[in-house]
């Protein structure tokens, strides 16, 4: 596990590397052993899930271009095309090569790790992890097979993968543009052979030209002929529409990788069909394949009546936000809403949206009308209540979360929510039911019990709000705001060690935080440390500027007698806006 883990954290920080990123333009170029064939030389483009290879071999240039619905092929031999449908291509693992497989997402999946050795690949160190493989929907193989990880041993590196006669290795990683990429790739024992690709020269590009993968005129007249000739099957629209209806099945069971083969195969038979397209960039949506989904909505626009545009903006939309494009996302939601103003989906998508961007005024907008459109949605009375919290209308809000719970909304947020309102109206009693019930729904969420907490305290039971406090340090012993309210806590209940212990411990682990400072100076001015109390708040004034601490500050100087250095500090808190300050500098500072 710990090879594993050390594996995951080594590739965490790149991305991940995919020739179908609709974002991605990238060219390689280098040089291939084939069999008898050494030093062959080739150049790759990727572009937009779109790609072409160049070999040449013995003076005769060979191309190979992919695109999304069509192969084709031209070699200086033969001296003619060839044409053919996209294959979903797999590598050793059986997992299809465009999706990137860590050894953790392996053992997330259910791999099981058998054993681990220490071995040589040549010249290079590694570990050879053994895992028994899982079958899924994700995948081609049989469950219960043997294979065999190459761990780089210096910076845990995945260099190799073996089973049985079959072997693949990546080695001499360079990162370029964050991702990580090899440059020499081997593959022993293959069905096409054995081949080893060393590249010279890797490059992301800003553009790649359409060019680079259309047919010439002569190819399109080869195209034409081969069509004509009888070229690929006709389309069946009644194939289409089976494929598409198992792929909605494979979506209604959450098998989304099912979903996405299933309407592959409907867009070989009809690449242009909008329904089957926004449908797949749904399944990518909600696989978390957040560009794919893009990237298909976008296309099905191209070929989408103008009534489904207002659904495929939304979709956009919504794919964008999950992205953390909210700027994108919003206008998608506006070019929804101009051709649907009152769809319930499209103003719930835009008032959520608008927490983004703190527009608690548009957040209370669109679910209102949300809410008009349906007086029964639990989620639209909710969210209108959060938003009517933020501007401070608490009781609008507690209406809100009434309506939302006697509509059958029964979630841990929403009595958090309910009591922060409460507390803020100084219902406290009220407060505590109310996040009693949060918790009682999701014991697991720490903010829930340090808002009791702090409840406890308003309502002057100290001893319970330090039992919150102990139980969430039980948790996590780093929680340096969990110690400086119980400090405070212990120092309402007069113990004033514990409190002073407290609050030093939330200095060592925060000490960048002014306010723990300010802490620490009003124990030790209570307990008549002026001289400290001063440090304190020096500290914390060079940390974050603050009217009422120059103010403290100056208070504290005045009981060592030190009043030149006290005016200073009260005309800068008086600058700062503070009304005490000026009292203090009419009676300690006069001329």
């Amino acid at each position: 596990m710990e090879i594993i883990e050390k594996n995951h954290e080594a590739l965490k920080p790149y991305k991940t590397f995919s020739l179908e990123n609709d974002d991605m333009h990238y060219y390689m170029k280098g040089k291939m052993d084939m069999a008898d064939f050494k030093g062959i030389p080739f150049e790759m483009w990727f572009s937009e899930g779109r790609s072409r290879t160049e070999l040449e071999i013995l003076g005769a240039k060979a191309i190979d271009v992919s695109l999304d619905t069509l192969t084709w092929s031209w070699d200086s031999f033969g001296g003619g095309y060839s044409f053919g449908k996209p294959e979903e291509l797999f590598d050793l693992l059986g997992f299809k090569t465009n999706e990137a497989v860590t050894v953790m997402q392996l053992y997330q999946m259910g791999w099981e790790p058998t054993s681990v050795s220490e071995t040589r690949l040549d010249s290079l160190d590694v570990y050879d992890l053994r895992m028994l493989t899982v079958a899924d929907s994700s995948n081609n193989i049989d469950s219960g097979l043997e294979y065999s990880f190459l761990i780089d041993k210096r910076n845990f590196y995945l260099v190799g993968v073996r089973y049985e006669e079959l072997s693949e290795y990546s080695l001499r990683y360079k990162v370029l543009n964050g991702y990580v990429i090899p440059t020499v790739g081997i593959s022993l024992g293959g069905e096409d052979g054995s081949f080893i690709m060393t590249t010279e020269k890797m490059e992301f590009r800003e553009y790649m030209s359409d060019s680079l993968f259309a047919l010439n005129e002569e190819g399109n007249t080869a195209y034409l002929n081969f069509l004509a000739n009888g070229g690929f099957n006709p389309i069946e629209t009644s194939s289409v529409q089976t494929l598409f209806e198992q792929g909605v099945k494979s979506m209604e069971t959450n098998d989304y990788s099912e979903a996405i083969k299933l309407f592959n195969k409907a867009l070989e038979l009809n690449s242009e069909d909008n329904v089957v397209l926004n449908r797949r960039g749904l399944a990518k949506l909600y696989s978390n394949d957040l560009y794919g989904a893009i990237a298909d909505f976008g296309r099905a626009m191209e070929f989408a009546d103008s009534t489904e545009h207002p659904t495929l903006y939304n979709n956009l939309g919504l794919a964008k936000y999950y992205l953390g494009d909210y700027k994108g996302a919003r206008v998608d939601y506006q070019e929804a809403l101009k051709s649907d103003s009152m769809n319930l989906n499209f103003n719930q998508n835009m008032g959520l949206l608008m927490f983004k961007f703190k527009d608690y005024e548009a957040i209370e907008k669109y679910y209102t009308r949300a809410i008009i459109i349906d007086s029964t949605s639990s989620k639209a009375y909710y969210y209108r209540g959060v938003g009517r919290a933020e501007l401070s209308n608490y009781e609008q809000a507690l209406n809100d979360y009434t309506q939302a719970e006697n509509y059958g909304l029964d979630a841990p947020e929403l009595y958090n929510y309910r009591g922060v309102s409460e507390y803020n109206l100084g219902n406290f009693e009220a407060a505590s039911i109310s996040v009693k019930k949060a918790i009682e729904r999701d014991s697991s969420n720490n903010q829930y019990i340090f808002n009791l907490a702090e409840i406890y305290e308003q309502l002057d039971d100290y001893q319970s709000a330090i039992k919150q406090y102990d139980f969430l340090l039980t948790r996590d012993s780093t929680f340096h705001s969990v110690y400086a309210s119980r400090g405070l806590a212990y120092w309402e209940l007069a113990m004033t060690k514990a409190a002073r212990r407290d609050i030093e411990k939330a200095i060592e682990l925060s000490p960048e935080n002014a306010l723990y400072y300010d802490y620490r100076a009003y124990l030790r001015e209570e307990a008549g440390d002026y001289t400290g109390a001063i440090d304190d708040f020096t500290t914390s004034l060079n940390l974050e500027q603050d009217a009422n601490i120059y103010y403290r500050r100056g208070v504290a100087k005045i009981n060592i007698s030190n009043k030149f250095d006290a005016c200073k500090d009260f005309k800068k808190a008086e600058e700062l806006g503070s009304d005490e300050a000026k009292s203090a500098l009419a009676e300690y500072c006069k001329l």
